[in-house]
């Protein structure tokens, strides 16, 4: 299960995973499940090849190569947008203001940038491989992209159409598992099971 704190609905969103295929596939629905409760509030069912990270009203579906747009309110598929020449979508990140959504791939590894209006394309970027976890900092018009690799990168935001990378920080093999809190202005990263004598989590500020 993945879960991402919608900010607007004040209520975790989370996807459930069904593993019964194997552990890369499987049919995985996304449920709502309501804050300081033990029920499930509603569920939106996909296509078949969806896995984690949800950002707003979009949902990777990596087996596919494609974004799935799922209405929050209604909790139903709208329509979904495809990726081309990349795959292995697993992070979303998403700056609401600017209509951009930033998507990791793994092959190629890159941040793709589409526009939400269109689904287009407007951006490609290098990144590490091995992509997991990104987050989008409105404040700084950066996007933190933890890494398997051994690395977060930071990507500048130049406006909404253009970006730059401008930190590779090197981090450990293995650990890309990350969370950022804006109000804390701080970025975390999960080290646990990674080969390191670092503790179970790092952050940066």
């Amino acid at each position: 299960m993945s879960c991402k704190y919608d900010a607007r609905a004040k209520r975790p969103l989370c996807w459930l995973y069904d593993h019964r295929e194997d552990r890369h596939r499987g049919d995985r629905h996304p449920g709502r499940k309501a804050a300081g409760k033990d029920s499930v509030a509603g569920q939106a069912p996909r296509n078949r090849g969806g896995t984690k990270r949800q950002a707003e009203s979009s949902s990777n579906m990596p087996n596919v190569k494609q974004i799935a747009v799922v209405d929050r309110d209604r909790r139903v598929l709208l329509h979904t947008w495809p990726l081309e020449d990349a795959e292995g979508n697993t992070p979303l990140g998403l700056d609401e203001a600017a209509h951009r959504l930033f998507v990791g791939t793994r092959h190629p590894a890159k941040l793709v940038v589409l526009d939400t209006d269109t689904g287009k394309s407007v951006a490609k970027i290098d990144t590490n491989s091995d992509a997991d976890d990104l987050f989008y900092d409105p404040a700084h018009r950066r996007i933190y992209v933890s890494c398997g690799e051994g690395f977060v990168d930071v990507i500048e935001q130049l406006d909404a159409d253009h970006y730059r990378l401008i930190a590779r920080v090197p981090t450990v093999a293995g650990a890309r598992t990350s969370a950022f809190s804006a109000e804390l202005n701080s970025f975390y990263l999960e080290c646990l099971g990674a080969e390191t004598s670092l503790p179970s989590c790092v952050y940066l500020r």
